[in-house]
């Protein structure tokens, strides 16, 4: 199966939180192809749409951009590919309040939306696992994976019952 998910990282500094977040093992766990590219909107604007151009073509569809302080990527992603699926994650930092990222982050035009589904390692796992719910609507492979991967994490509590008695 060829890539069908692609991860873009806007900068080198925020890959280690990409990393430890445990999204790209979620990828991997759940046997998801997927591309992994660091490209910054801002400084590498022509590189960004060619990746998005060339993607397209070999049938990704799904962008997860993922993006500190002003969290342009999703948008600028968005604007070159209008009928893409642009899963936003936007990360925070001690230097920007988080509401300010989060909104920034909500205020893309309406008629390019963006999906944001949460900040930081918690965001970028959700990203991951809405990505392959996406895909598996239309794949019973992924499918089956995707539900047996949540069998498997879904602990069932075993029954106890303790008694108190009163002195």
């Amino acid at each position: 199966m060829e890539n069908i998910i692609a991860v873009i990282v806007g900068g080198a500094d925020d890959e280690q939180l990409v990393e430890s977040s445990g999204m790209l093992s979620i990828l991997k766990q759940l046997q998801i192809p997927f591309e992994y590219s660091i490209i910054s909107s801002d400084q590498n604007p022509q590189d960004l749409r060619s990746y998005c151009l060339e993607s397209w073509e070999k049938g990704i569809r799904i962008f997860v951009c993922i993006a500190g302080l002003v969290p342009a990527l999703p948008g600028a992603v968005k604007g070159i590919l209008p009928m893409a699926i642009v899963i936003s994650v936007p990360l925070t930092s001690e230097d920007y309040d988080a509401k300010e990222i989060i909104l920034a982050s909500l205020s893309v035009p309406s008629k390019r939306p963006v999906i944001v589904l949460g900040v930081n390692k918690s965001g970028l796992k959700k990203a991951a696992y809405h990505a392959v719910e996406l895909l598996a609507l239309n794949n019973e492979v992924i499918y089956a994976n995707l539900q047996k991967f949540f069998e498997d994490k879904t602990a069932k509590p075993q029954p106890r019952l303790q008694t108190y008695t009163a002195k």
